[in-house]
């Protein structure tokens, strides 16, 4: 299982600091409003998480911050 992280808007790798159609821009901001599935927090950005599903992704994906899972 892969420890994710999901850079802040305008930083490297991370979405643009404002709305836009990038898909990548999209998924990174779907995955990061996603739930914890042990808090209920947002997963957010800047936040070390495991994906528990790779094969979904968005809003029906499960996530867990790290610091949850230990």
């Amino acid at each position: 299982m892969a420890i994710w992280s999901i850079p802040s808007p305008g930083k490297k790798n991370g979405p643009c600091m404002k709305d836009c159609k990038h898909t990548d821009c999209k998924s990174s901001r779907e995955m990061a409003s996603c739930k914890c599935t042990t808090c209920g927090g947002a997963i957010g950005y800047d936040t070390a998480f495991y994906l528990l599903r790779p094969d979904v992704v968005g809003n029906n994906a499960k996530e867990q911050h790290l610091r949850c899972a230990e």
